[in-house]
């Protein structure tokens, strides 16, 4: 993910729910290591959303290290 965005800019800012997370150089960010995990909330076919991200995964997208779905939890 870091990779793709170091294609368009030096520095970046990391949100999470609207709180600054990181920020700092891409290179310096790449450097730690961190594990980024997205959570997504689909609308209509979750299991068609999985399978592009299974997809996209296994074509050797370097950011996507796993895509699996989480049946136990519900949104209201």
């Amino acid at each position: 993910f870091l990779h793709d965005i170091q294609q368009v800019c030096n520095r970046v800012a990391i949100l999470q729910k609207g709180n600054l997370i990181k920020q700092g150089e891409v290179n310096e960010l790449l450097q730690q290591g961190e594990q980024i995990i997205v959570r997504l909330n689909t609308i209509g076919d979750t299991e068609q959303a999985l399978t592009l991200l299974q997809q996209a995964r296994e074509q050797g997208l370097p950011w996507i290290e796993q895509a699996n779905m989480d049946t136990n939890k519900q949104n209201i």
